[in-house]
């Protein structure tokens, strides 16, 4: 048998009508009807229940097992259709826009306001500025960016020891100043 001869009839297919003859397959030969279009289809709706099921005392088939072909709860995706990847794998997408996620510099802008307090005053103004500008983006894309909160934290952190910082400064300031004021009168 040879899968390029169109000619080899398929196991289980009707013959093929012969040309000229006006003859279709023999009847009973295979899957369909067993009346030819010159004469007309059976008549009358088919019988219920169908043959070999008792009349009168026969039950409904039962439901099919929870996770079984077709049954719900089977889990063949999110409602609605679609595809869905699992969590942490690339952007995922609801409604045909990207989900939101985290901005790219929250959480330096977070780290930067907490190593300010805990390890140098030199992180506060950029955490600060940075915090300003995150911020900024933030609310321009609210439905792309989600952790302003992170921001917010960094960026008050930054903004309150930078002023603590320049309100030292500025005490000792007056204090260089007074004294100098004091020393030179006496």
């Amino acid at each position: 048998m040879s899968d390029d001869d169109p000619t080899e009839p398929i196991p289980g297919w009707p013959d093929p009508p012969v040309p000229g003859s006006g003859a279709g397959p023999a009847a009973g030969a295979g899957p369909g009807p067993s009346w030819s279009p010159s004469t007309p289809p059976p008549a009358g709706p088919p019988t219920y229940p169908p043959p070999g099921v008792p009349s009168g005392g026969a039950t409904p088939p039962a439901a099919p097992p929870p996770g079984a072909y077709g049954a719900p709860g089977a889990g063949y995706g999110p409602p609605g259709g679609g595809y869905a990847p699992p969590p942490g794998y690339g952007y995922a997408y609801q409604g045909g826009r990207p989900m939101a996620s985290d901005h790219p510099d929250g959480t330096t802008v977070l780290v930067l306001g907490i190593c300010s307090w805990v390890l140098c005053g030199l992180c506060a103004p950029f955490a600060w500025v940075m915090g300003n500008r995150v911020l900024k983006e933030i609310d321009r894309n609210p439905g792309i960016y989600t952790n302003r909160g992170n921001v917010q934290a960094g960026r008050i952190l930054g903004m309150i020891y930078s002023i603590m910082v320049l309100a030292a400064l500025a005490i000792v300031l007056v204090l260089v100043v007074v004294g100098l004021a004091a020393g030179s009168t006496s």
